[in-house]
């Protein structure tokens, strides 16, 4: 059957993970690239940084939304790929939670993340955000005054 729509440009998520429709906007598709992931994750593996952060809905500037950011809590090394970025273990621990069925840093600790990358007008945008959603001013200030992030 012929017809005058063309099929749908496929937007590649990963290696055999193609998706079928136009996601409404940069988050959206950004969400669904996480879910592409999650198979390749083992249970050590958390979102953070820009992953984590569209989670918890937190602005952000100059992201890099094409890869996915993970934290792996045991061993390995770093590693960046097109599609993603994934973080080795801090020093310390983050703090992690589970956000739309989803392994991720915490609120408090993504905002301390991203504070540290921007500068001081972004980084009291995140703050004031952090606040609004719910997260406790004492976490928020402890995990921005106890280090470099990861």
């Amino acid at each position: 059957m012929h017809s005058d729509n063309p099929l749908p440009e496929r937007i590649r998520l990963r290696r055999g993970v193609l998706l079928d429709f136009a996601p409404l906007d940069e988050r959206e598709l950004h969400r669904e690239r996480m879910l592409a992931a999650l198979p390749t994750h083992g249970l050590g593996t958390y979102f953070n940084q820009d992953s984590a952060a569209v989670l918890h809905g937190l602005p952000l500037w100059g992201a890099d939304l094409k890869r996915v950011h993970t934290l792996w809590l045991f061993g390995g090394h770093g590693q960046k790929n097109d599609l993603a970025h994934g973080y080795r273990r801090p020093k310390v621990l983050p703090n992690v939670t589970v956000v739309d069925g989803q392994r991720t840093t915490t609120l408090a600790r993504t905002a301390a993340d991203l504070m540290r990358r921007y500068r001081f007008g972004p980084a009291l945008a995140v703050a004031d955000a952090t606040l609004r959603l719910g997260a406790d001013r004492a976490e928020l200030i402890a995990e921005v005054s106890g280090g470099r992030g990861c």
